[in-house]
């Protein structure tokens, strides 16, 4: 139902860039407790894709942008994808 739709999600990034800024990132609901590995099932994940990247922080963010289902993920096995996404401040 929200597939497309413009959505708010707040929760804690586990990087995939290497570096402080993050362009593309996993956020989970969860602080991350191993750094090699988000353990949580798949359909708590969701793949943010953020334009302008966006500095890594052990906080919990929020982030807007446009809701993707994801019919098929070999890399990450997600269910969910978060494009054009930008840091939300409140």
């Amino acid at each position: 139902k929200l597939e497309s739709e413009e959505i708010l999600v707040q929760g804690y990034m586990f990087p995939l860039d290497q570096g402080e800024k993050q362009k593309t990132f996993l956020i989970v609901p969860f602080p991350p407790s191993c750094p090699y590995y988000p353990h949580v099932s798949p359909n708590l994940i969701i793949e943010v894709h953020a334009s302008p990247p966006i500095t890594y922080s052990y906080d919990a963010i929020n982030v807007k942008g446009k809701l993707e289902l994801v019919h098929k993920d070999d890399l990450y096995n997600i269910f969910y994808r978060l494009k054009d996404a930008k840091l939300f401040l409140d």
